[in-house]
């Protein structure tokens, strides 16, 4: 579902009036909104009035501006001001969210006592948690006795999934909880890899949402089969709870439920090292996960999507990137997707990829063919499978270009490592089809051309070179033969000539 979902009727238009004018370059015609909208003319009138009232409430007036002028409608905004700020305004105005922050924060509600806060009647109230409990159940929950219910797994997952999606950058109120920084250096230390800030802020909302359940609800429900789920690297991820605070308030419940988390949001590279390791241990255990894996690599291959001569380390960094997709529907169910106006049309036409529509959908009905008898197996035909199969075909787009990508690194400075690109440039990339770009930790490369032997674990590399001269005609000729070798060249020159 969107988070749109949670948001009221007269805000979700407010909104919708903000990012139709925001997506048509500030301007629209009204007769246009009231059939997009199917609303009355009149009715779009007010709310223009209520937009401009929220803009005067919030002192926006310096950084959002609509004019309406007979049946044009125009909107600017200041460089430096996002529309999400209204967006989150919007969200945390209605009255679902409230209803769901409320649970979060005390694990029940007091109806009457919310009902009086907030100055809704108990109709009123009933509804909301009516309409609720229809969203809940994409997540297999409910909310019944004034509680959620449902396995614990998923109300994590669930709440994790309305906070992230109500604001990536900011954390919602009173998050983080708790300094989990030497937490994050037992972990990047023991699976080999690097987290950025967003990984690292994913982490922390999970692990605060861990610490209020453990500290509102004392009993937790799991579900039959919780502990015989695939987790092939799970000791990795329960030696970085040993060294750290958190393991004086973890069980292995709590371990088993960050593990499914952190392998299933994207919180590591799909070229670091645990991106191998994990590939490789359910390859050896020939998980559930693995053979989901393997089943749709080879459709790829089958339908010329993957070219047969791909590289290792290209093969490699998709078979980890579908590991990533897929873990996600094994773990969990339910998703909230933030983007509000989100297409896959659109999406592709910013991709400028060579795919469509169609193979998007002929993938997803493949899975759902092929899969059939998983429970799980409608996680394979939804909006956020959609959304993650077009982004795997635009992964399929840059692995299958011929171009090998170079990365040049100096360990002296940044003005010698230009020089070197601009060397090679001259010298080969008029010869071959390169792209050569400065190197940079946890990125995939063909290719590193390096001036000393630097560490890159973190890195998916088919081939290093460590040159002293890049001017030098041995580096030269030494460079242009791994060119060669990656290209398997004459048969490539053969096919180009």
């Amino acid at each position: 579902m969107l988070k749109r979902a949670f948001i009221e009727k007269p805000y979700d238009i407010m909104n919708d009036i903000l990012l139709f004018l925001y997506n048509n370059d500030g301007c629209g015609s009204k007769t246009e909104l009231t059939k997009i909208f199917n609303i009355s003319m009149n009715t779009l009138n007010e709310y223009i009035i209520l937009l401009n009232s929220f803009i005067r409430e919030q002192n926006f007036q310096n950084d959002l501006v609509i004019t309406a002028d007979s049946d044009k409608l125009t909107f600017s905004k200041s460089a430096d001001f996002s529309i999400n700020r209204c967006h989150l305004f919007f969200l945390k105005k209605s009255i679902k969210y409230q209803i769901l922050r409320e649970l979060f924060e005390n694990a029940k509600i007091d109806s009457e006592t919310f009902q009086k806060q907030h100055s809704i009647s108990p109709a009123t109230y009933y509804r909301k948690i009516s309409e609720l409990n229809e969203l809940l159940s994409v997540f297999d929950l409910s909310i019944k006795r004034n509680q959620i219910v449902g396995d614990e797994p998923q109300i994590r997952y669930f709440f994790f999934s309305v906070f992230w999606a109500v604001d990536e950058n900011t954390p919602p109120e009173a998050y983080p909880l708790h300094d989990y920084s030497e937490f994050y250096r037992n972990l990047e230390k023991i699976l080999q890899t690097q987290l950025d800030s967003s990984e690292c802020y994913q982490q922390s909302l999970w692990l605060d949402i861990a610490v209020k359940r453990m500290v509102c609800q004392k009993q937790f429900v799991f579900p039959a089969n919780y502990e015989k789920m695939d987790r092939p690297l799970l000791s990795e991820i329960t030696k970085a709870f040993e060294d750290s605070w958190l393991n004086e308030d973890t069980n292995h419940h709590e371990q088993m439920m960050f593990y499914d988390f952190f392998v299933s949001m994207r919180n590591y590279s799909p070229v670091s090292s645990f991106a191998v390791r994990l590939t490789k241990a359910h390859e050896k255990n020939q998980t559930t996960l693995n053979q989901i894996n393997q089943s749709v690599f080879q459709y790829l291959i089958d339908k010329n999507y993957i070219s047969e001569n791909i590289t290792e380390v290209r093969q490699n960094y998709i078979e980890n990137l579908l590991f990533q997709i897929h873990a996600k529907n094994y773990y969990f169910k339910g998703f909230i997707l933030s983007t509000d106006s989100w297409g896959i049309d659109k999406l592709l036409q910013q991709m400028q990829t060579s795919f469509t529509r169609k193979d998007v959908t002929d993938l997803m009905e493949f899975c759902q063919l092929f899969f059939n008898r998983l429970p799980y197996k409608n996680g394979f035909n939804d909006l956020q499978a959609e959304f993650n199969y077009t982004t795997l075909f635009y992964q399929l787009t840059e692995v299958n270009q011929r171009q090998v990508t170079i990365a040049v690194y100096h360990s002296q400075n940044t003005y010698l490592r230009g020089l070197t690109m601009q060397f090679i440039q001259t010298a080969l990339g008029t010869k071959y089809s390169c792209e050569i770009v400065p190197y940079e930790e946890n990125n995939n490369y063909d290719i590193l051309l390096t001036n000393r032997e630097i560490d890159t674990k973190q890195s998916m590399i088919n081939y290093i070179y460590t040159y002293t001269d890049c001017t030098n005609a041995y580096d030269i000729k030494q460079i242009e033969k791994i060119i060669q070798s990656f290209f398997a060249l004459k048969k490539y020159l053969d096919t180009e000539n």
